[in-house]
């Protein structure tokens, strides 16, 4: 259920929000969030080849969930370099 709730989330027009909604939690349930998505973009999708709306659905969840990581490691990255000046 979980996974059907964020794959609808990722896809709709609000998405942008929701992602952000997402980055904002902490980063060990980022992770859980993040891998529910993929456990259900590697799911074989019930997409039939004459439904157009599934398969831009499908299209759609791949790159939300791509712009997802790239955010989720931007995130990491800019931690890692906050603590190496606090450190200094």
């Amino acid at each position: 259920m979980l996974q059907l709730i964020l794959g609808c989330a990722v896809n709709c027009e609000q998405k942008q929000e929701y992602i952000q909604a997402i980055m904002m939690m902490e980063e060990s349930v980022q992770h859980v969030v993040m891998t529910a998505i993929q456990e259900l973009m590697s799911k074989e999708s019930p997409v039939s080849a004459g439904n157009d709306a599934y398969v831009d659905l499908d299209r759609q969840l791949k790159k939300t969930t791509e712009e997802l990581n790239e955010a989720l490691s931007a995130k990491e990255e800019i931690a890692q370099r906050c603590h190496e000046l606090d450190m200094q």
